[in-house]
């Protein structure tokens, strides 16, 4: 995960520095693959990290909140103002 994120960061940061505008800065989209047993490994907290890990991409401060009763559920969203992340 890390070295997903380290790269991603990169490439972020690069469009960043040619001044390019919020809608040209990549990536843009992200997909990721469920894994079975990704919402319930250590009580649902990896799947919070996996959340927390992509999203840091942008925004270093980030905090994924748990859902409503603590379980995650097949399907959702997320937004922040500037992250927004969908899960199907």
């Amino acid at each position: 995960m890390a070295d997903f994120r380290h790269l991603k960061k990169e490439m972020r940061d690069a469009d960043e520095k040619r001044g390019n505008a919020a809608e040209f800065i990549r990536p843009r989209y992200m997909l990721w693959e469920n894994v079975m047993g990704v919402f319930s490994s250590q009580s649902g907290e990896d799947f919070k990290a996996v959340l927390e890990e992509t999203c840091k991409i942008a925004d270093s401060t980030i905090f994924i909140p748990r859902p409503e009763g603590g379980v995650w559920k097949s399907a959702g969203s997320f937004w922040d103002g500037n992250i927004m992340i969908f899960a199907f």
